[in-house]
């Protein structure tokens, strides 16, 4: 284990930082706002590994950089470009998810009308 500084660091690189993800992912985990901003200290480390972490508990986890945006048109277009990155996946799993789901109500329900609502 070293203090890199530089590019974001992972695994055995990765280290220290335990409070902070904590306090992170019980924020992000209660879908509470967050702003992560200071000078360089590890931000985007923290941010991806979270990420890391959470998409192991079945979150989905989007990190886009938008440090060399010029301009908020920049900011949404590279947003948009790492959204349709994983837009189709997100619509596959959906998709098995409510098929699954159907198959479970349609093998426990026998019969279903209007009226009965």
């Amino acid at each position: 284990m070293r203090p890199l500084a530089g590019a974001p660091v992972t695994g055995a690189d990765f280290f220290n930082r335990d409070a902070e993800l904590r306090l992170l992912e019980d924020r992000v985990r209660s879908r509470t706002h967050v702003l992560l901003a200071g000078q360089r200290m590890g931000k985007t480390s923290v941010a991806k590994e979270l990420g890391r972490r959470l998409q192991a508990d079945g979150w989905e986890f989007l990190f886009v950089d938008v440090e060399d945006a010029a301009s908020p048109q920049d900011v949404i277009r590279d947003i948009a470009k790492a959204a349709h990155g994983v837009a189709g996946a997100w619509r596959r799993t959906a998709v098995r998810r409510v098929a699954t789901l159907g198959r479970g109500i349609q093998d426990s329900v026998k019969e279903l009308s209007a009226h009965k609502f």
